[in-house]
């Protein structure tokens, strides 16, 4: 018998056009000074 792994399903992430560029312009972000904004806990639990 196979387990099933536990915690949650991981996110999918579609990216519109060429991923290359994509992933580039992710890398080049730099971080806000008030920091990163929190993630919205309703979204994921909505699915």
């Amino acid at each position: 018998m196979k387990k099933k792994p536990t915690g949650p399903k991981p996110d999918h992430l579609k990216i519109e056009g060429d991923w290359e560029s994509a992933m580039g312009k992710a890398i080049k972000k730099q971080k806000p000074k008030e920091g990163w904004p929190e993630p919205d806990k309703d979204k994921k639990n909505e699915k």
